[in-house]
């Protein structure tokens, strides 16, 4: 089978290695100058340093077995977490139930409260439950207005600006979940994974043994439109570095790219379908990155 691929981040070169392990033909087409998308990575002073910091948990099995695969699991570190919470000029410790007890901001008993609350999350294990509401209303009515003011509020508009308070109670479920189950010891510290090397070596081992089963990935090279012949969309008009736009004939395609660009290159869909699509709010990050003598 040809599998034509518009993406070459992590989705895109996982999904065009384990085609090509298959023995099927891959071919990845990449817009930017560089793969990895948001785990890419820049040069610092000779090393690799990730443009977007990310971090897996302990439940990232599926990446973490990929890593091992590929044979850079004695490079992936499992390190503690050093979580801060700043409020009232102080940066406090925040990455285990003891340091919640010790958050004085909040009194004792919202500290408790808090902590309660937190630990029912932990233990529901669907998500279901939490459809239809949001944070806001879920969390301020369980852990009372103090704890979501001091605690909640400002983490959540942190992250999401001015839509901190539509945001759904199912991502913080899910939040608390993958946290927990980073958790190790008696203490419950935090532990999270970091390659050693940066994802960068990741990323370039994956497009490496993705070339030597046989597949094909491109860098600077856009796809502009996916063409639908016979009830299939089965081809894409692409344009590598420096050439013309051609057409290209795959059995299928998948394409990695943010819903609003996937609704620009795909052929006319389902209204209802293509208003979920292009209906999703994205936000962007602004990282800094400081550079010390």
């Amino acid at each position: 089978m040809r599998v034509g691929i518009i993406g070459g981040g992590v989705a895109g070169l996982a999904a065009a290695y384990h085609l090509t392990k298959e023995g099927h033909f891959a071919e990845v087409f990449e817009v930017a100058p560089f793969l990895g998308g948001q785990a890419s990575t820049f040069d610092v002073f000779g090393g690799r340093l990730e443009r977007g910091y990310h971090h897996l948990f302990v439940s990232d099995t599926e990446i973490t077995d990929l890593i091992q695969e590929l044979g850079l699991g004695d490079k992936l570190a499992w390190l503690e977490s050093s979580v801060g919470f700043y409020h009232g000029g102080k940066v406090w410790d925040f990455a285990s139930p003891m340091d919640l007890l010790r958050f004085k901001p909040l009194p004792l008993l919202d500290r408790i409260r808090v902590g309660l609350w937190t630990f029912i999350l932990q233990k529901t294990k669907s998500y279901s439950k939490f459809e239809g509401v949001t944070a806001k209303d879920w969390l301020s009515k369980r852990m009372g207005r103090r704890g979501y003011e001091v605690i909640w509020e400002p983490l959540l508009r942190g992250k999401f600006g001015e839509f901190y308070d539509k945001i759904g109670m199912t991502w913080i479920w899910n939040k608390v979940t993958l946290r927990v189950a980073s958790r190790k010891g008696a203490g419950q510290v935090e532990h999270l994974g970091y390659p050693m090397g940066s994802f960068g070596e990741v990323i370039e081992v994956l497009a490496e043994r993705v070339a030597q089963q046989g597949g094909v990935v491109h860098t600077s090279a856009s796809v502009t439109q996916i063409i639908e012949a016979d009830g299939s969309t089965t081809a894409m008009d692409v344009k590598l570095e420096g050439g013309e736009t051609e057409r290209r004939e795959y059995d299928a395609i998948i394409a990695t790219t943010p819903s609003y660009v996937f609704t620009r290159l795909a052929p006319a869909m389902p209204v209802e379908y293509q208003s979920k699509l292009e209906n999703v709010d994205y936000l962007s990050a602004v990282l800094m990155v400081l550079v010390m003598d």
